[in-house]
């Protein structure tokens, strides 16, 4: 199976994200629990465009913390 690795100059500016977890380990509150963070960035440019906090026993970003993201 031959496996390719995209790069930055195969897109655009804003034709696609990437959406991926910024943390190693989990962010602990006193208050409101442990959370990942969640962090939307720009295929072309590797700009960060947002992030948002996602609990950790959540399997993926609720549809309002997704629309945070975008």
């Amino acid at each position: 199976m031959v496996t390719s690795i995209l790069h930055p100059n195969q897109f655009y500016v804003n034709e696609a994200w990437i959406a991926f977890q910024l943390n190693d380990a989990p962010i602990h509150t006193g208050l409101d629990g442990t959370f990942n963070c969640i962090a939307l960035m720009d295929a072309a440019s590797c700009f960060i465009l947002t992030s948002t906090l996602v609990l950790t026993n959540e399997t993926e970003p609720s549809r309002f913390e997704a629309k945070l993201l975008l």
